[in-house]
């Protein structure tokens, strides 16, 4: 429970910085949820459970996986959902006064996966322009894709709410 994490939290001194919304299916190798536009409902729900905990947690972000799309003829249509979805998450969460993130996760170790690069963040970020959505920036997946980093973050650090170093 969110009490039981906020408990053991407060034992060992430690502030929860970040959690994800659900992923459903997304680490057995599904598609996962934000992006898949027949799980949208779920998607809502997800939402729902993470404002609970974050009510609680009172996290600084909370990051919303894109997900993966395994038919690619249906790539636009849930890139399309991905955002939709991640405006609503972020409405809900700048509620209670929480950052909504997303990160880009090299399709290098999960094929398929929407959000794969720098410049997709970027173009995603700039296309919502909400001003409680940032970057999630994982330096490893971005090293994967070929990117370079430290010129990355130079010049974005000031969209980037939260770094990670390893997954």
């Amino acid at each position: 429970t969110a009490e039981s994490i906020q408990q053991a939290l407060q034992a060992h001194d430690l502030k929860l910085v970040l959690f994800n919304v659900v992923a459903d299916d997304l680490l057995q190798g599904g598609e996962g949820l934000a992006a898949v536009p027949e799980k949208q409902d779920r998607f809502k729900v997800a939402v729902a459970q993470a404002l609970a905990y974050a009510k609680v947690l009172k996290p600084d972000c909370i990051n919303v996986l894109s997900g993966r799309c395994l038919n690619a003829g249906r790539l636009a249509e849930y890139e399309k959902t991905f955002r939709r979805n991640l405006r609503y998450a972020a409405d809900v969460f700048a509620e209670i006064g929480v950052t909504t993130v997303f990160e880009a996760i090299n399709s290098r170790d999960m094929p398929g996966f929407i959000v794969d690069g720098s410049a997709k963040m970027l173009s995603i970020w700039h296309g919502l322009n909400h001003p409680q959505l940032r970057l999630q920036y994982d330096i490893y997946h971005m090293s994967r894709m070929g990117e370079v980093c430290a010129a990355f973050l130079s010049l974005h650090i000031d969209k980037i709410a939260h770094i990670q170093f390893a997954d």
